[in-house]
């Protein structure tokens, strides 16, 4: 159990979209927002995010699979509905499955891939026009050291996250 944490106006104002958010990680980054006095919507492929959303206090959830071009559009066109504008995208969702690599399929490296690794290009791409646009905006890539030191049955999730490192980086030359 963590340690309560208090409520401040340091981010009051600001809004934010956060992946992942049904549990774990995205849920504990999507409270702290909140706390924060941040405007948040909560992303995730559960259904759950919806009662997360409300036992939070955000004001949106919505339910997309972020590895579907498609989904991803309509997901943050909500949220931006939603919340007037997205100031921070918050990736911190993710899949992880053991799998050696002899014994891998390519369904189960290409959905780790998709998942983990594109999907964080096709919510950046998403969001940073109006990011962009206003000047304005922050993201935030959770990744994890197996993207730099690799793990045993872990080779298509460390490459994605490997990934997810060197995208980050390049972004940020670029913006």
């Amino acid at each position: 159990m963590s340690a309560p944490v208090p409520r401040s106006d340091r981010l009051r104002g600001r809004t934010a979209l956060v992946t992942g958010a049904a549990s774990g990680i995205g849920a504990a980054i999507a409270r702290h927002f909140v706390l924060a006095g941040a405007e948040v919507v909560l992303l995730d492929l559960a259904p759950a995010v919806h009662e997360e959303a409300r036992r939070i206090g955000a004001v949106g959830a919505v339910v997309a699979d972020v590895s579907d071009e498609a989904r991803v559009a309509d997901a943050v066109a909500e949220a931006g509905r939603v919340l007037g504008r997205i100031d921070v995208l918050v990736n911190s969702h993710g899949i992880l499955t053991e799998a050696p690599v002899a014994e891998m399929t390519l369904a189960t490296w290409q959905r780790t891939i998709d998942v983990d690794l594109t999907s964080v290009f096709l919510l950046t791409r998403a969001v940073l026009p109006g990011m962009l646009e206003r000047r304005d905006g922050r993201i935030i890539t959770v990744a994890s050291q197996l993207g730099q030191k690799g793990g045993v049955g872990l080779a298509h999730y460390a490459a994605a996250k490997a990934g997810v490192i060197a995208f980050t980086k390049s972004l940020a030359l670029e913006v």
